[in-house]
């Protein structure tokens, strides 16, 4: 079972955020931003 922070769910959760952009903005921006928090947390940060 893959947990809350290998690299698949986290493709998974910005997928989830982009097809709910389409109804929900705000939420979709928060999911953006808390994805960008993990994303860096587990990968690395991202190139400047």
């Amino acid at each position: 079972m893959l947990g809350p922070d290998h690299p698949n769910i986290l493709t998974i959760r910005f997928n989830i955020a982009w097809q709910r952009g389409s109804g929900d903005v705000a939420g979709a921006i928060a999911a953006y931003e808390q994805l960008l928090v993990d994303r860096d947390r587990v990968l690395g940060s991202r190139p400047s």
